[in-house]
């Protein structure tokens, strides 16, 4: 089953299938699934729809796109938090971003933007009440590892001009807060994650254990809904030089460096309105040099607490530390691979 990494007013659509593509997204007190519908040659309504669904499963169709948004996978779009209108991006065969802007009426062009190194074009990347951006997206990429991500350099977009300026000093792009804060990967990985105040300052989170050959790797950070916490992955494992585990660790946004939280293995997804993480299980390859795992937790569904605040001491686990709870019973759906927690 594929992996859902939620932001919020940023739909990455998951990969189709026979009925279509879609895409949860976590805002504010609710939640909206964003789908969008693929239809085959044969069928003359090939424009694809936007729809939300909310928690109690009711659809709604925002609108359609004028086209397939260009990007890894089906193509992104960035919502404003209103659901009334909607960008996305077509490269053409040159990288010129034709940047769309749609609503449940219209949809055009309004902006066309050139590739501005001839191997980059912007996609849509966020449309808060900060302001629309976009990342200078890169093409041509390929390669696997424990903590491979792709990130990019974050633009502003102005609809009215139509003008892209890149973020300065430049951002490597995690996320975009409501009140404009950036979350930025450093420049040269050392381990950190930069949280960028609209006011300038600038916070150093060490999220990486800096130890074995994953010193300085993390992937998957997720923002909690208030805007005042993340949590990631990073190796946890007992003897990092040899093998790698996944390990999540979560600070405040005010914080200098990350704890340790929960067993080893568990990878962060989303973080829900309520509080609650959810978490997949990921046993890695033994190519990857994986430490010991129990690949039967794979597609099991556990449930712990944890304190409100993180700046309240969290030590490093191995096991489930007090506090913890024994996973439900009985078994979820095997075809549900997360940890909550509360």
């Amino acid at each position: 089953m594929p992996s859902y990494t939620l932001r919020p007013d940023q739909i990455n659509f998951c990969p189709p299938t026979t009925t279509g593509s879609h895409r949860c997204d976590e805002r504010g007190d609710r939640q909206r699934c964003l789908r969008r519908d693929r239809r085959g040659p044969g069928d003359s309504r090939q424009r694809p729809n936007l729809e939300a669904i909310n928690r109690n499963g009711t659809i709604k169709k925002l609108g359609q796109l004028g086209a397939d948004p260009s990007g890894p996978g089906p193509g992104t779009v960035a919502v404003k938090s209103d659901l009334s209108q909607w960008i996305y991006t077509v490269a053409d065969a040159q990288l010129t971003s034709h940047i769309h802007l749609s609503s449940p009426s219209a949809d055009m062009v309004i902006a066309s933007v050139p590739s501005p190194d001839g191997y980059t074009f912007y996609q849509a990347f966020e449309w808060n009440s900060s302001g629309i951006y976009m990342n200078k997206q890169a093409t041509g990429l390929g390669g696997a590892g424990p903590f491979l991500e792709y990130h990019f350099p974050l633009s502003r977009f102005d609809p009215t001009t139509g003008h892209v300026s890149e973020v300065s000093p430049g951002c490597i792009v995690e996320k975009v807060l409501d009140d404009g804060t950036m979350i930025c990967r450093r420049p040269i990985p050392d381990g950190r994650v930069e949280v960028r105040s609209p006011s300038g300052h600038v916070n150093l989170i060490r999220l990486a254990t800096q130890t074995g050959n994953n010193a300085n790797d993390y992937r998957n950070i997720k923002i909690s809904p208030d805007g005042t916490r993340l949590i990631a992955a990073r190796d946890g494992a007992t003897d990092p030089a040899k093998t790698t585990n996944y390990q999540m660790a979560v600070a405040d946004l005010t914080a200098s460096s990350a704890h340790a939280l929960g067993p080893l293995d568990y990878v962060p997804d989303t973080w829900l309105p309520d509080g609650r993480v959810v978490a997949d299980h990921e046993c890695l390859p033994v190519e990857w040099g994986a430490g010991p795992c129990d690949t039967k937790l794979d597609g099991t569904l556990w449930d712990a607490n944890i304190p409100s605040r993180v700046n309240q001491p969290l030590e490093p686990v191995v096991g489930w530390p007090q506090g913890y709870r024994a996973p439900k019973q009985p078994a979820p759906d095997p075809s549900s691979s997360a940890l909550y927690i509360q």
